[in-house]
């Protein structure tokens, strides 16, 4: 992960705080006290080695509790030249965090003990804002004045990828009105030694630095460390825990951001307690195996899926954990988040009348993994889900897909190929569920990343990954769960591929896939007869919508983001008009997809005509909407559609109203 860092000079601090506080998520006051130790080493040729220790107090709200943490940080300097000769400082940052004041003074009297001595003191005062995977303080620094300081992380180090993430620092630069001009190049430490001003920005990466000779004093400092009990935990923190040992970089690749995976790795402590809790094994156990599976978001390509279609879809940053060990002949399972304790013998696979939900799905999955010849065993484990369920977000393939990892780790090497996967979910579902589902939900879940996915071969479907990042363009995919569950939707659903399938067959074909626009309107007075006109409808949405995926993925490769936006736009028309799965027949008291989708248009036509988007996710009927829209109105955006749907702070529930983030891994071990 690459960290990119940029600040200014601020001559305005009250404005840019108005503007952040309008279009920002707050994040409370912090206060940062800083003592550089420093030490030159022998035979180090000049070069000194400087750690820093902060002292930083965090106060969320006027009446927030204080909380004080102590982070001890090291960095390795170099600079790089841009091919436009800019300056760029590479730095390799170390960092941990000490537990207590007593600790904190402890590394103190071994740092002077050591040989080194404090060089420098500074105090920082800063209030923080985040802004999509952006982090935003404004800050007074003793002795220099007031700064702004905006950063955020990249997945790597390619040109365009640090291109796009210095847009959009330099994009927030500019809303919050400071002249580039103003942008500091030195560090601070270096401006209160040299009390100078100069200009720049600067990258940071996060793991090994290139060519640099560590000191045996670092060494030492590391044994010590480890002999301790503490782990390094990448830039989140060191924590005394066994099991989340070495997999700092994967948190950081499955959650985006050093803030975020400090998160995930406490609700991971908190899956390995309560399954330490309910089946004994002590959580720092080496036996317990770590698993993550994402929901998906649908982004182009409206049930095309189930008749060998094409979609446009990306993995999302909320996800289904599960802790696990093997197990002999039973598969014992506690889900935290739906309350559900149960158990099953993987010998028993057949259909149960009346069993529902993961028991379900579990067994549905057993039984076409071993009608494949595939190794199937138990286990136990513990689960817990953030992704929304019975929403359009794929809760359920989320859960099968992690079933499906489970048992590919645990009994067949990780061998099995995604397809191998979503088909067996998808069979679940089908024949244990009683949804007519299409390949989609699991292939996206379990593939990882924006990609489109052609089912023409539905055996091995071709997945074609896609690089390209909302944030960079100015924009944030967000969808609002309009309130109603799609749980008891199974029958509208289906209607759908059946329906389809039906016009099929009058053309003598088992699926729509290799029939044409022009043949189903060539045959259309036989169609309309045989299969109805919704049918006949939603077979000409499924030619248009295969042709909009190939539109969508051409533009996001070109960068083109107003065509992309306006087949958004047609894709959403199509569901309505074409498709027609915003409302459920016959239920004209509620319609609440409609509601919202109403909402957003008007919102869109009164601030942003023409430059934001939105359409139907997922499934429809029920469930969430989608939107695209101008990262600047995203606070706005957000309070204008709790406000419609009658959500507060104070409810007690969740808000509607999610920011999505695409993530680039699908179903994984975490290891």
């Amino acid at each position: 992960m690459y960290e990119i860092e940029l600040k200014a000079w601020l001559d305005d601090r009250q404005s840019a705080t108005k503007i952040l506080s309008e279009t920002a998520r707050y994040d409370g006051i912090h206060d940062k006290i800083d003592t550089y130790w420093s030490l030159q080493p022998q035979g180090s040729n000049g070069r000194r080695v400087t750690i820093r220790i902060r002292k930083e107090t965090v106060t969320m709200g006027d009446n927030g509790t204080p909380s004080t943490v102590f982070i001890v940080t090291y960095k390795r300097h170099k600079k790089n030249t841009s091919p436009s000769g800019e300056t760029y400082e590479v730095n390799d940052e170390k960092e941990f965090e000490l537990p207590t004041e007593d600790a904190a003074e402890a590394f103190r009297t071994f740092l002077e003990d050591a040989g080194f001595r404090v060089s420098l003191n500074k105090h920082k005062i800063a209030e923080g804002w985040y802004k999509d995977d952006y982090h935003i303080e404004i800050c007074t620094v003793d002795k220099l004045g007031d700064f702004i300081e905006i950063e955020t992380l990249a997945q790597n180090e390619e040109p365009a990828t640090v291109q796009a993430r210095q847009k959009g620092i330099l994009d927030i630069l500019d809303q919050c009105k400071v002249p580039r001009n103003r942008i500091e190049n030195k560090y601070y430490r270096e401006l209160l030694e040299e009390n100078k001003t100069i200009t720049t920005r600067r990258i940071k990466t996060h793991g090994t630095g290139e060519n640099i000779q560590e000191c045996p004093l670092l060494q030492t400092f590391r044994a010590i460390l480890i002999s301790t009990g503490f782990r390094f935990l990448h830039t989140i923190q060191w924590r005394k825990t066994m099991r989340l040992t070495g997999k700092e970089d994967i948190l950081l690749k499955l959650y985006g951001t050093a803030e975020e995976a400090k998160k995930q790795a406490e609700r991971y402590e908190k899956l390995l307690a309560e399954y330490a809790k309910r089946y004994g094994t002590s959580a720092d156990s080496s036996s317990i195996r770590l698993f993550s599976s994402p929901g998906r978001t649908e982004i182009c390509g409206n049930h095309t899926d189930h008749n060998l279609g094409k979609v446009l879809a990306a993995s999302i940053h909320l996800d289904c954990i599960g802790a696990v060990e093997p197990a002999d002949g039973t598969i014992t399972v506690h889900d935290i988040t739906y309350n559900e304790d149960f158990s099953i013998d993987i010998t028993d696979t057949s259909r149960k009348a009346g069993e529902t939900g993961s028991a379900a799905l579990i067994r549905g999955m057993l039984q076409a993994l071993k009608d494949k010849g595939l190794k199937t065993g138990g286990f136990k484990a513990c689960f817990q889900s953030d992704v929304i369920a019975a929403a359009g977000v794929s809760s359920s393939a989320s859960f099968e897909m992690i079933i499906g990892t489970i048992i590919n780790h645990l009994y067949n090497d990780g061998k099995l190929p995604v397809s191998v996967l979503a088909s067996a979910g998808q069979y679940a579902e089908n024949k244990y569920w009683d949804k007519g589902s299409g390949l989609l939900d699991q292939t996206a879940c379990a593939t990882g990343g924006m990609v489109t996915i052609d089912f023409a071969d539905p055996v091995n479907p071709a997945v074609n990954k896609l690089n390209f990042d909302f944030a960079a363009q100015g924009y944030t995919m967000m969808i609002v769960n309009t309130g109603k569950s799609h749980a008891d939707l199974s029958a509208e659903y289906s209607s759908i591929p059946n329906e389809m399938k039906s016009v099929a067959a009058v053309l003598g074909q088992k699926t729509l896939r290799g029939l044409s626009f022009e043949d189903v309107y060539t045959n259309l007075p036989l169609i309309r007869e045989k299969c109805g006109d919704r049918a006949a409808l939603r077979a000409f949405h499924f030619f248009e919508e295969n042709d909009r995926v190939e539109a969508q993925a051409k533009a996001l490769e070109n960068n083109d983001f107003a065509t992309f936006l306006k087949i958004i736009t047609e894709s959403g028309n199509s569901s309505w008009k074409w498709l027609q799965n915003i409302c459920v027949p016959n239920h004209k008291e509620e319609q609440p997809v409609a509601v919202c989708l109403a909402l957003t248009e008007h919102f869109i036509k009164t601030l942003v005509p023409g430059k934001a988007a939105c359409r139907i996710h997922g499934g429809g009927f029920a469930g969430v909407i989608q939107a695209f829209i101008p990262s600047s109105l995203e606070a706005e955006y957000r309070e204008y559609m709790e406000k419609a749907l009658g959500w507060s702070g104070t409810s007690g529930t969740k808000s509607p109203v999610y920011a999505m983030k695409i993530r680039p891994l699908g179903s994984v071990e975490v290891k």
